[in-house]
């Protein structure tokens, strides 16, 4: 859910390449690879989490 929810935050960023550069301190970030990074840590987190719940379960 939170991968959908960055995704649809990013959408007007990454679309705003081909736009007329109204506001020049606007674009001048890496949209795409600021959302893969913020991907990859949410999903690194989740990983994280299952395999430390999954360590709790057999631990048991």
């Amino acid at each position: 859910m939170l991968s959908a929810v960055l995704a649809l935050l990013a959408v007007p960023f990454l679309w705003r390449a081909c736009a007329p550069n109204q506001n020049p301190g606007l674009l001048d970030r890496n949209y795409p690879a600021g959302l893969l990074t913020a991907l990859a840590v949410v999903w690194a987190g989740v990983l994280i989490g299952a395999l430390i719940s999954a360590s709790a379960v057999r631990r048991r």
